[in-house]
């Protein structure tokens, strides 16, 4: 090998061994047997690494050989030609239906109950009587309240033909200033008296029929509270009718979907009630906040009642 001793190899048709000098050069047997010997071992590792190359190329066909022998029987495959399209993620809830309005039905007068128009739990429009007042004494005022508007109209009225006459009287300087002026004062005095009785008469009309409580919205009536015959105050609850037109389910959602949720969305609903039934709504509300402790936030949506 280079670098192992100087000198020049012999070729090799050129006795070795001789210890003879040909020219400069000295060839001794031994170093030239090696010399001659290292490049045969370089050539002979070269074989072997091409070698195993080749049997690992081979031991790889022959496996490959060995499994295709082994293969099993080839199975039907069905193909499908591949299409662009958007998933839905759906997010669960358990919710409570409600109906989208509840209003207490309460009197806005005192007074005690004559009759109840209505069946528990019965579907109602709106303006239909649902209780009635004692209106007895408000009907009496009422009259009471006419009968003095009627004397007060014709007072009026004589007052008016007095007026006229002293005023006819003061142009023919039959009569002074003075007597037109208390003329005057009497008919605009019983003028304000009719305008009085006529807004008490107004008054008694709103108050008759406070004594008639209506529906004030269609949908269903809960139980009631009082019976015929109980006095009742301003504002006491009397019944609860709740607008059933729409419904509202509230459920409460995990936060990491906060920033998905909006309104509009859809909203698909299954009541067991119906018996398993699906309905459609959408998001109606989305709840600003969240809960400290169970880490979700309420929500709205609305569908039609069916």
């Amino acid at each position: 090998m280079p670098g192992e001793m100087a000198g020049r190899v012999p070729d090799e048709r050129e006795p070795i061994g001789t210890g003879k000098r040909r020219g400069d050069d000295f060839v001794d047997r031994k170093h030239a047997s090696t010399l001659r010997m290292k490049p045969r071992i370089a050539d002979v590792l070269a074989v072997a690494e091409a070698c195993l190359l080749l049997m690992g190329t081979a031991a790889c066909s022959r496996e490959t050989g060995a499994a295709a022998n082994r293969t099993a029987p080839a199975k039907a495959v069905r193909s499908v030609r591949v299409m662009a399209t958007t998933f839905q993620d759906t997010v669960r809830g358990i919710g409570t239906l409600q109906a989208v309005e509840t209003i207490e039905v309460r009197p806005e007068r005192p007074g005690v109950l004559e009759q109840l128009h209505f069946r528990e739990g019965q579907d109602v429009n709106r303006g239909d009587l649902l209780f009635r007042l004692d209106d007895r004494k408000l009907v009496r005022e009422r009259e009471q309240r006419e009968k003095e508007l009627a004397a007060v109209e014709a007072r009026l009225e004589n007052a008016r033909r007095t007026h006229e006459r002293v005023s006819r009287l003061v142009e023919q300087e039959v009569l002074s200033q003075d007597e037109l002026d208390r003329a005057e004062a009497n008919l605009e005095e019983l003028q304000a008296d009719r305008e009085r009785l006529k807004a008490a008469i107004a008054l008694v009309d709103e108050n008759l029929k406070d004594t008639r409580i209506e529906a004030p919205a269609s949908g269903a009536l809960s139980e009631s509270r009082v019976d015929a015959g109980n006095y009742v105050q301003t504002g006491d609850p009397l019944v609860t009718l709740y607008v059933t037109s729409q419904i509202e389910v509230a459920f409460r959602i995990p936060e990491r979907h906060k920033t998905r949720v909006r309104e509009g969305l859809p909203v698909r609903l299954k009541v067991d009630a119906h018996s398993g039934g699906e309905f459609e709504g959408e998001v109606s509300f989305v709840g600003p906040d969240i809960s400290p402790g169970t880490r979700d936030f309420l929500v709205k949506a609305r569908l039609e009642n069916p």
